[in-house]
């Protein structure tokens, strides 16, 4: 290590608290490049085709771009909150669906609930390459409800840019970055985004 006597001697005093402030920056870049580290992609990837944003058609309803949003403050250790946030890119409908944890089976269950939601009929599905939307219970289910299903390239946001859209304007504004993992909060998010999705659906614009 090379550096001058005023850096050395600063760093002869320096608390291990303000070591820890200095880099806490330094040590979540090193997180979120092991957390989102490249994945080897099954054959599966390869029968759920890839659909840039401008190949998507915005002039009918029923084109859905979903995705997953954590819930899991500064630690991704365990289970916690996520939501399955949903929109149509051609009106912005949103609705909105608390899940405990990431897994398949519960991320599934989320879209058939806010599927039902919506007032009108579903075309196209359209997600990001994450394993809980890119596996065989999804992809079963729109071949057998004739539902198109594609997803966006990888580590390209602009390719789902309505969801990803509604997730800071909606999501993080009235829920935050905050940790939930207890499954009492799941019911109370739920009603919360009940009402939400009909404020927003309603009585806001969601298009200049």
């Amino acid at each position: 290590l090379r550096c001058s006597d005023e850096t050395v001697s600063k760093l002869r005093k320096i608390s291990s608290r303000t070591i820890d402030e200095k880099l806490k920056h330094a040590k979540e870049v090193e997180r979120q490049k092991q957390k989102y580290h490249k994945k080897i992609h099954p054959l599966l990837y390869e029968k759920v085709p890839v659909k840039v944003f401008r190949e998507q058609d915005r002039s009918i309803f029923g084109n859905i771009q979903i995705d997953l949003v954590e819930h899991c403050g500064s630690s991704a250790a365990g289970e916690f909150l996520c939501t399955l946030s949903t929109t149509d890119i051609h009106n912005g409908w949103w609705e909105g669906e608390g899940i405990m944890g990431k897994g398949q089976e519960r991320t599934f269950k989320g879209i058939q609930s806010s599927r039902v939601r919506y007032p009108f009929l579903w075309n196209e599905v359209h997600s990001d390459n994450g394993t809980e939307f890119i596996n065989w219970h999804l992809l079963r289910y729109c071949q057998k409800e004739r539902l198109e299903f594609s997803r966006s390239r990888p580590y390209k946001k602009n390719d789902n840019c309505f969801v990803e859209e509604r997730n800071g304007h909606v999501v993080r504004k009235y829920l935050g970055y905050t940790r939930f993992d207890c499954m009492e909060v799941v019911d109370l998010v739920n009603e919360m985004y009940d009402m939400l999705a009909l404020y927003l659906n309603h009585f806001q614009a969601v298009r200049r």
